[in-house]
């Protein structure tokens, strides 16, 4: 699988994009690396481990059933020789940035490889939309990369997010991608939880447990890790432990 592209922080200095670039929101969440095998299974990873080691982190896996069960994967053959091609995106989750997750796409494409070079992001762009993925919210088309100053942003408020953005990814046509931060975003106030029952107790609503699809207990724990992982990882509960399933597994049984 190619390695994930690299990422320059623009207002440090250093290499610079050229051209004519996309700006994209950089939506908060785990970058995810996708490739679709000749037998039709998809591979998908977040670079931390090999594909046949652990699944990705719990705050991710609604990205890759998307992925899995969105994907034209007969579209995408008929555009490229799959055997060439890697997907890049976003499981995006909660991090600093408050988002309405029930209609946030749990997947966002931002870029592709062929044969080994990213192609441009427009291409990127509409391959994303051709295989019925959603691509990363673009807020800027063909801006002349010598107009886009090294230095914080504002990044203008989306329906599916609840206050400005905190970052934009730029893209040139050379495969060139760097990142711009909105320095006037604070950082959020994080409840306190005791452990994970009562991070559980505190987070699931009725609401969330009755929109549960298949398993209802993974389908929570799972949107409870993307909807709350920043909240979870500043108190140091991972919802991938057997306590967390448990709590999830009992708050689940108690409002059914």
């Amino acid at each position: 699988m190619d390695p994930f592209p690299t990422i320059v922080d623009h207002a440090s200095g250093g290499t610079s994009p050229e051209g004519h670039c996309w700006v994209f929101e950089r939506v908060d969440g785990i970058p995810l690396r996708a490739t679709l095998q000749s037998d039709g299974q998809l591979v998908v990873d977040d670079g931390e481990q090999s594909p046949s080691n652990a699944p990705v982190p719990p705050a991710a896996r609604p990205a890759v059933r998307t992925l899995r069960t969105d994907l034209d994967r007969d579209a995408l053959r008929a555009a490229v020789d799959v055997d060439s091609l890697t997907l890049y995106g976003v499981g995006t989750c909660y991090d600093r940035i408050g988002y309405d997750f029930d209609r946030l796409p749990a997947f966002l494409g931002t870029d592709v490889r062929v044969h080994g070079d990213l192609i441009s992001p427009e291409r990127a762009y509409e391959g994303f939309e051709r295989i019925d993925l959603t691509p990363a919210p673009a807020i800027d088309r063909e801006r002349r990369a010598d107009t886009l100053a090294p230095r914080p942003v504002c990044v203008p408020r989306l329906g599916v997010r609840r206050q400005s953005g905190r970052r934009v990814r730029i893209a040139d046509k050379h495969g060139w991608r760097g990142v711009l931060d909105n320095d006037a975003v604070p950082d959020p106030d994080r409840p306190d939880f005791a452990d994970a029952a009562d991070a559980v107790a505190s987070l699931v609503t009725d609401s969330l447990v009755s929109a549960a699809t298949g398993d209802a207990v993974e389908w929570v724990r799972e949107e409870l890790a993307r909807r709350h992982r920043g909240d979870l990882r500043a108190a140091g509960i991972d919802p991938s432990t057997g306590a967390f399933r448990s709590a999830v597994a009992n708050e689940v049984g108690r409002r059914q």
